[in-house]
């Protein structure tokens, strides 16, 4: 199994040429079909909750879009619903998250902070066997890829921006693996907008696999100077609820899995704005063994923080085009998906922690301290 510390480092080395990084193509790859749009060949464009399908929550007051109970959890009927459709609105990143931090709860609107701008880094030391990036973007080439500076990207942001009137509030960096591997890309990304007095207006989204602080151990000043901005947030996905589960997601060595929570307490301590995720992918032969794993990620995340369960959210896994692709191509390998509904782990997920949490859990997530 490959060592996917050790491969951050090499894959490092190859998307970075002085001052500018390796921005993964999207126009052309098969991650173009489905959701997204496509703006200028290396940058998309998402709208994370569509007006026509969550008409409710657009026609909402405010009182009531800041109440938990109005998105949080899951629908009445799920169980009768397509896959995509069983969760209430759950806590969207960013867009609750930006609507706190730059505005305040009952001032600020999430309903204005829903459309994403988001480039993605060529690059990445996981293979997970659900991912819906192709491979040709998560491995370094000029034939997939073209080399970008953080003032170059920000550029961008705001030409397309203005180009197509888009409401754009929004800067996600995603990949791939881009935290991991290039923080300071990410540092300079923010100084840019701070620099560009944008800070107040656009809130920059960071999404990483939490898979090494190798690298980021050497940026710690610059990282903890930038999540004290109010309009920096990251995300952190999990992969796997156990060691055993991580291996066969991710193609990496199990003993890798524990990194992943070093990375979350390196968060913590920076004081970051941190929401996590975790694939509602589950190994197990039954119901009780799902509920066991269940129970021990939630128990390995309090010891970090007590409220982190609390900021996680369970993760659909569809089928995307590429997803299938590479669903097939890690399945020749020895690495299926999981043959647990997935409608199942997110009941128990909920059982759990409304037994947990009791009340706390209908409460806001921005609110708790880490």
């Amino acid at each position: 199994m490959i060592d996917p510390e050790r491969l951050a480092l090499n894959l490092r080395n190859r998307i970075k040429k002085r001052e500018r990084f390796l921005i993964a193509k999207i126009s052309g790859s098969k991650q173009a079909p489905g959701e997204v749009k496509i703006l200028e060949d290396y940058f998309r464009f998402k709208d994370y909750l569509d007006s026509e399908e969550n008409k409710n929550w657009f026609s909402a007051s405010l009182n009531e879009v800041w109440n938990a109970k109005l998105w949080k959890g899951l629908r009445g009927n799920f169980r009768e619903l397509p896959l995509e459709s069983i969760k209430k609105l759950e806590f969207e990143n960013p867009s609750y998250s930006a609507a706190f931090r730059l505005k305040g709860k009952f001032t600020g609107d999430p309903r204005d902070f829903t459309k994403v701008f988001t480039f993605q880094l060529n690059a990445c030391n996981y293979n997970c066997n659900y991912c819906y990036v192709s491979p040709v973007l998560k491995n370094p080439s000029r034939k997939w890829g073209k080399f970008f500076s953080a003032e170059e990207i920000i550029d961008s942001f705001l030409e397309i921006r203005k180009k197509y009137n888009l409401k754009m509030n929004v800067l996600r960096a995603s990949g791939g693996e881009i935290f991991c591997i290039a923080p300071d890309l990410v540092y300079k990304i923010y100084s840019q907008l701070k620099d560009r007095n944008l800070n107040k207006e656009i809130y920059f989204w960071i999404d990483t696999n939490l898979s090494t602080t190798k690298i980021l151990e050497k940026f710690e000043s610059e990282l903890r100077e930038m999540f004290e901005a109010k309009n920096v947030g990251i995300v952190g996905c999990f992969k796997g609820t156990c060691e055993e589960d991580f291996e066969i997601l991710t193609g990496r060595n199990r003993k890798f899995y524990k990194a992943q929570f070093e990375c979350t307490k390196f968060l913590v301590d920076l004081k970051a704005d941190l929401y996590l995720y975790l694939p509602a992918l589950v190994y197990g032969k039954d119901l009780k063994e799902i509920k066991e794993k269940s129970s021990s990620f939630i128990t390995n995340l309090e010891k970090i923080n007590e409220n982190l369960p609390l900021r996680t959210e369970l993760l659909v896994i569809l089928d995307y085009p590429q997803a299938l692709e590479n669903r097939e191509r890690c399945q020749k390998l020895g690495r299926p998906w999981p043959k647990t509904d997935q409608k199942d782990v997110f009941e128990i997920w909920y059982s759990l922690l409304k037994e947990k949490y009791g009340e706390k859990f209908w409460n806001f997530q921005c609110e708790f301290q880490l």
